[in-house]
């Protein structure tokens, strides 16, 4: 899927977003705990709530 279709999915299913809080405790992201750049997003502030 195109980049900016992407982009338009994520806007349109706000509802379905994944938080910061959802990183830090979903067993689903369990694989990723130990990459650098995953525990960098989770070290981040929240980011804004673009509506």
């Amino acid at each position: 899927m195109p980049r900016s279709e992407r982009r338009e999915f994520a806007v349109d299913h706000a509802a379905d977003s994944i938080t910061l809080s959802d990183l830090r405790t979903r067993w689903e992201w369990d694989p990723l705990r130990n990459d650098p750049r995953f525990q960098k997003i989770l070290a981040g502030p929240e980011p804004k709530t673009i509506h």
